[in-house]
């Protein structure tokens, strides 16, 4: 990576940190999407992912990684969780994989079929910063107009299952689909 390409993508991320720290999300989900994922997302084969599929939805930041055992225990939860409800919910990856290629594998392996932020990008890094995020599994639970839900979305969804859902979809005024 050049060096120009690096300040542009360091520029990025304290642009994120600065607005995520203010807490200055825009009422319009599609807003809101873009003050999170303003490089865009990807998948499990690197391709850009439209952002728009997210707008109107709850989505989660899922911080993991393949190395760990209880990630890989709550991910063979979490894909047919979201599997069942991508209607109403959507998943972030976010990787704490030492590589692209191990967090990829890791996505290809499970069958993710959610975008991810890109393991270089710097948003990774502000987006794990700004939610103190220092143990994984992590899912922090976001509703279409910015605000957390939970900070803990791991744990209601192996407590509640699909009641977590219908708690996030009450709190954040939608209604079911």
């Amino acid at each position: 990576m050049n060096s120009k390409t690096l300040f542009f993508k360091s520029l990025i991320g304290l642009f994120l940190v600065l607005v995520i720290a203010s807490g200055s999300f825009a009422a319009e989900n599609g807003q809101v999407v873009d003050e999170f994922f303003p490089e865009g997302l990807v998948d499990a084969e690197q391709r850009y992912v439209d952002t728009a599929n997210l707008h109107g939805k709850i989505f989660a930041l899922y911080f993991s990684a393949s190395w760990c055992r209880g990630c890989a225990a709550f991910s063979r939860i979490l894909v047919p969780f979201r599997d069942r409800h991508h209607e109403n919910f959507e998943v972030v990856m976010l990787g704490f994989d030492n590589s692209a290629e191990d967090m990829f594998a890791y996505m290809k392996n499970y069958s993710m079929l959610w975008p991810a932020v890109a393991w270089e990008s710097p948003i990774r890094t502000a987006l794990k910063e700004k939610f103190a995020v220092s143990e994984i599994p992590k899912l922090i639970v976001v509703a279409p107009n910015g605000q957390v839900i939970t900070t803990d979305g791991y744990k209601q969804i192996e407590h509640m299952g699909d009641a977590a859902l219908d708690n996030w979809l009450k709190v954040s005024g939608l209604p079911a689909k």
